[in-house]
């Protein structure tokens, strides 16, 4: 039997590193031209290329 991931949504990038630091297995995030959710600070192009390089 699989263990389940532990996915966590990611507002900032700061949201993001707390995530991956806390042991998270995979984070979801939206950019500022894209994503559902109005109110997050969302992430530039520059912070969604910097979270895949430290993810």
């Amino acid at each position: 039997m699989s263990l389940p991931e532990l996915l966590a949504p990611a507002g900032s990038y700061e949201v993001l590193i707390s995530a991956v630091n806390s042991g998270a297995d995979a984070v979801y995030l939206s950019g500022k031209k894209f994503g559902a959710r109005a109110f997050a600070q969302n992430f530039s192009l520059k912070e969604i290329k910097e979270s895949v390089n430290y993810a």
